[in-house]
């Protein structure tokens, strides 16, 4: 590290991750938190918040 740099530390417990879910026939709709499973290093990782934000990309 550079001297008179300042070194930060950060730890987070929450992380974001947006996905677009299609299928044969398009955008899938009315998901829940439970259609889906989040890994960390192999191991199951709880989904606490779980949010639908229509997108663009999925219209």
């Amino acid at each position: 590290m550079c001297r008179g740099s300042p070194q930060i530390r950060v730890s987070t417990r929450l992380v974001e991750i947006g996905v677009i879910v299609r299928d044969k026939n398009g955008p899938v709709s009315n998901l829940t938190k439970n259609d889906f499973t989040v890994l960390n290093r192999g191991k199951s990782q709880t989904i606490r918040i779980f949010a639908v934000k229509p997108s663009a990309a999925a219209k």
